[in-house]
């Protein structure tokens, strides 16, 4: 299995919530698996039991983001000809 834990944030990642499974090792994790707790057994695919490292990982994709998002809408919008 692998998780590509530095991919972008979605809208329903946070502090203390990941969309999908954000562990380095998954198969390692002492939630795997937890019952209402892990992203792999969740129908909603939501980890409500982050690994300990995810909070500093969460600051570092939230800064990229926000450059990436800042960048966007300082960009001059095309031109259109209506074609």
């Amino acid at each position: 299995m692998k998780v590509d834990r530095r991919r972008p944030l979605s809208d329903l990642d946070t502090e203390f919530q990941t969309l999908g499974c954000r562990s380095a090792t998954p198969e390692n994790c002492r939630n795997n698996r937890t019952e209402r707790k892990c992203a792999f057994v969740r129908e909603d695919n939501m980890c409500h039991l982050v690994p300990r490292s995810w909070k500093r990982l969460f600051e570092e994709l939230s800064r990229k983001k926000a450059t990436v998002d800042n960048a966007d809408k300082d960009a001059p919008l095309e031109k259109t000809d209506g074609v």
